[in-house]
């Protein structure tokens, strides 16, 4: 624990001094960009919040000109103690493959196509198999958009949005002839096929041009063994993000109330240094603030019966897909990010989850 706190500490400390870290084996682009470049506070302001355990932007993020660092649950205690609560048995969630095999007949999962290794393909359904890149060209050609993302990764990272139009190939927006797109996929290794999900209802119609989810954030209560939302949040993708609704992106996080599902504000990554909860899509212009997710009790059902089935892993963050009134899971993370959820209320405030971090020995 202390060996691997003062590797963090110091990999942040030499972020802020020479603007690129010093060591970490997943450090990415966008990560040293939101604490590098973020704007509004200067150095000795980011130097103590480092040394209190939290990455330098949460200055800005939970608002410590004002609120008790008390009460947050900070990135090295984040990081490294809470990730020992399930990562036992993390596979079963992080390997998206393992995780829908995993649950098939308890949750409904959101479908997945095929598989992609080394460029050798492996059908994930029955019906209409994916099994070669000559199948997966004749599926875009018949004007079906797939994502072909990395098995076990996060946070929309190595996400490619593939699709024809007018004779043309587009990955992620970017024009490819067929040869092109055929070597990329030939290099591809360890990636998921999926199409495209056609949402509909209120998570749609708010922003319509990203698949937009709930975050769901479940603990097993150490006393009685029974599962609980300790936190949930609407996650909207913007222009900024894309084709994702990932908040590292710059999507936007609504605060959702866990007891009756009404949304809250919302707030986007503060990458100019400046908090700004809002009520309405930046965008659209849609409201979502005071609406009520009509299907909160089904994905209230649904995450605590996947939550109790998988007890042994008494922390898990869901990704939930409403569509037409009906409840997909996407995925699942044994450490989620809390960042997303404690920049609308603090975690430790909540005597409950309080305890939960105290059994477990993280705080």
């Amino acid at each position: 624990m202390i060996k691997k706190s003062l590797i963090v500490i110091w990999n942040e400390i030499w972020l802020l001094i020479f603007k690129t870290p010093i060591y970490h084996p997943r450090f990415w682009e966008d990560e040293r960009d939101k604490r590098t470049y973020i704007k509004g506070y200067g150095f000795f302001r980011k130097l103590n919040t480092m040394l209190s355990g939290f990455n330098s932007d949460k200055y800005i993020l939970y608002q410590f000109n004002t609120n008790d660092k008390k009460l947050y649950l900070n990135d090295i205690r984040r990081r490294i103690l809470s990730e020992r609560i399930s990562k036992k048995h993390f596979y079963i969630v992080h390997n998206k493959i393992v995780f829908e095999k995993y649950f098939q007949g308890v949750i409904p999962t959101a479908p997945k196509l095929a598989f992609i290794q080394r460029g050798k393909f492996q059908a994930l359904k029955d019906e209409n198999q994916i099994l070669s890149k000559e199948d997966l060209i004749f599926v875009l050609k018949s004007g079906k958009e797939l994502f072909l993302k990395p098995y076990d990764g996060g946070s929309g990272r190595g996400i490619l949005r593939v699709s024809y139009s007018k004779g043309t190939f587009l990955v992620n927006k970017e024009p490819k002839v067929e040869s092109e797109l055929m070597h990329q996929i030939e290099k591809l290794n360890g990636y998921l096929v999926e199409e495209k999900f056609m949402q509909k209802g209120l998570s749609h119609d708010i922003y319509p041009d990203t698949l937009n989810t709930l975050r769901v954030f479940t603990l097993i209560d150490p006393e009685n063994g029974k599962a609980f939302i300790a936190a949930a949040v609407h996650r909207f993708g913007t222009a900024k993000s894309v084709y994702a609704d990932n908040w590292s992106q710059g999507g936007l996080s609504v605060y959702v109330d866990p007891e009756t599902g009404v949304m809250g504000k919302g707030i986007q990554y503060p990458f100019d240094g400046k908090l700004k909860f809002v009520g309405k899509h930046p965008d659209t212009n849609n409201q979502f603030e005071g609406l009520k997710i009509k299907e909160w009790d089904k994905v209230r059902d649904v995450v605590l019966k996947g939550a109790e089935y998988v007890s042994f892993m008494p922390m898990l963050g869901w990704d939930v897909i409403i569509s037409d009134g009906d409840i997909y899971i996407l995925e699942a993370n044994y450490n989620p990010d809390v960042n997303l959820l404690q920049v609308h209320k603090p975690l430790l405030e909540n005597p409950r989850l309080k305890y939960f971090y105290l059994h477990h020995k993280v705080i």
